[in-house]
């Protein structure tokens, strides 16, 4: 069989992972194509995964526009080229729709429903859709959830154990203060255009009021004011799951870290006005992560809650991870299903 993977997003990188290297052992064809956007090439390469770069994209509307253009002719080369019977692809439409056009499946994952314009752009091109159970919106006939999170595609037990050695990196192993990830994004994606994020002024509050209890580090997508510059972190990239298994708190603007740090049982804080099903769930069912608004005025009510958890006992949270491994499957596993 013959398999391509498209990559549009560091995430989407540990999503298919484990299903690129299963693929491959059993004798599969497995062809990735990745976007340059971030450390999406980064990490494949780190991983010792060859890939077919389609460029960085573009961050204006009528870029974007003929970059979309770009990548489903470049997709629809691959699928000739290299004979493709199958597309693989986090909801994007690229993959979906060069896969229509040459008359090939495309089955498609997302946990993201306010991703809309991706979703009218990918849905009716796709063989099949699959989300999370607890994804919010009904896609259609084409919908199929499975009872997961897209996250222990790769946290699972079967496939993550932490290394230790990214505490030494960081001159941690000796330190016995709590150690606290705090995340900034772009606000540059498509479902960002509205939103803003934590202000200048918040950021620089939050971190100094935070690194008065806690050993902080930031990860950011865009520049770190020089004020907290000096909290920046700076490790191997595929070793930041091992950190945020360490850490005793997340606090950020990515759902995709927040949610990491569930999945690892460290508590997490999410300051996004964007929410999801998986989110939600975990909030309110398993009361690991604490939904905020992006909006300056909760900023008290974070730091107030962050101090609260970083005084807590981090076995609780273990506990709730135990539990959400119990309730949940191994979603790589049924990845692997659905494609072969």
């Amino acid at each position: 069989m013959n398999v391509l993977i498209d990559i549009n997003h560091p995430a989407h990188v540990h999503y298919f992972k484990i299903l690129y290297n299963r693929l491959l052992k059993e004798g599969n064809n497995v062809i990735v194509v990745s976007r340059n956007k971030e450390i999406e090439q980064e990490l494949l390469t780190q991983y010792g995964i060859p890939f077919i770069s389609r460029g960085k994209g573009a961050s204006n509307v009528v870029g974007k526009i003929f970059y979309h253009i770009y990548a489903v002719f470049l997709l629809m080369r691959v699928i000739r080229k290299y004979k493709i019977d199958k597309v693989i692809s986090f909801m994007h439409p690229y993959g979906a729709q060069a896969a229509w056009f040459m008359k090939k499946e495309s089955i498609i994952f997302s946990d993201t429903e306010h991703a809309s314009l991706h979703h009218k752009l990918t849905i009716p091109f796709a063989t099949e859709v699959h989300t999370p159970k607890c994804f919010e919106r009904e896609l259609g006939k084409k919908h199929f959830r499975f009872n997961s999170l897209m996250e222990l595609s790769y946290l699972h037990p079967n496939y993550f154990n932490p290394d230790s050695s990214v505490l030494e990196q960081l001159k941690l192993d000796n330190n016995n203060k709590p150690i606290t990830i705090i995340r900034f994004v772009s606000w540059k994606a498509v479902h960002d255009i509205g939103h803003a994020g934590i202000t200048k002024k918040d950021k620089i509050k939050l971190v100094k009021t935070i690194s008065e209890i806690s050993n902080v580090f930031i990860s950011s997508e865009g520049e770190i004011p020089n004020e907290i510059k000096k909290y920046e972190l700076n490790i191997d990239k595929t070793k930041m799951h091992s950190l945020l298994h360490y850490a005793n708190l997340f606090i950020g603007e990515s759902a995709t870290m927040a949610t990491e740090s569930a999945m690892l049982g460290t508590p997490a804080i999410y300051m996004n006005n964007l929410k999801c099903g998986t989110l939600n769930l975990l909030d309110n069912e398993y009361k690991i992560i604490t939904n905020f608004y992006e909006s300056s005025k909760d900023l008290k009510v974070v730091t107030d809650k962050a101090i609260s958890i970083l005084n807590s006992d981090k076995e609780k949270y273990q506990r709730i991870r135990k539990r959400i491994l119990k309730e949940n499957i191994d979603t790589s596993e049924y990845i692997y299903k659905q494609i072969v």
